[in-house]
Order: C-alpha cells, then structure tokens, then sequence
C-alpha cells in the first residue's frame, strides 16, 4: 500500500491543470458550457421533486403496480423472518434512514456557489 501511495504522491494528477487544459480546450464554448452547468443545476430540485411529470399514464400505472406488488413481496418475506432477522433487519433500516438525514442536513449545510 505504501508503494501505491507513494507513485500517486509522485504521479498525481494536477485537477486545476486539468481543468485550466479542458478551458483551453474548449476555448470560446468554455463560458456557455459552464452557463449551462449552472442552468442545470438551478433545475434539477424542481425536476427531482417533480420527476413523474409528463410521464406516460400507461408508465405510470406500470410504475404503481410495481410499486403495490413490491410492497405485498416485503410483507410476505417479513412473514418468514425469525424475531432476530425481523429485528437486524428494522435496524439496518433505521441506520440507512439515519444515513441519509445526514446526507440531507451536509446538503443543507454546503454553500450553493460551487
């Protein structure tokens, strides 16, 4: 492992040289490009919360009785579990739940200029 780091210490990529290389490279369609990467951005909550519009009704109704019979197949399997995988089980769903209340408060917390 120490070999590995060691070549990367050496051989690492210079991220702003790379980036200064793609501007270069890009030239004139460089500021539109990041233009559209800012656009882009400012969309994507309303998209996120809204991602079924203007969808199919026939994908809708797919999407729903994948959704009912997804359900049905969770409590039929939680009928099998012993009390011991029943509760490993609750508490693995509790840690990601935690996980992502994390996830969204440091999503919260970072500045939205980047």
């Amino acid at each position: 492992m120490e070999r590995v780091h060691s070549a990367y210490q050496v051989e690492r990529p210079n991220i702003e040289a790379a980036y200064e290389d793609l501007e270069f490279l890009a030239g004139d369609q460089w500021p539109a490009y990041a233009k559209q990467q800012r656009e882009a951005q400012k969309r994507l909550p309303e998209w996120i919360a809204n991602w079924e519009r203007g969808r199919d009704p026939a994908h809708l109704a797919a999407s729903e009785r994948f959704h009912q019979e997804y359900v049905a197949l969770i409590l039929e399997l939680d009928k099998t579990l012993a009390p011991e995988q029943r509760h490993r089980a609750a508490a693995n769903f509790r840690r990601y739940a935690e996980d992502f209340r994390v996830l969204a408060r440091r999503a919260r917390a970072e500045p939205t200029g980047k």
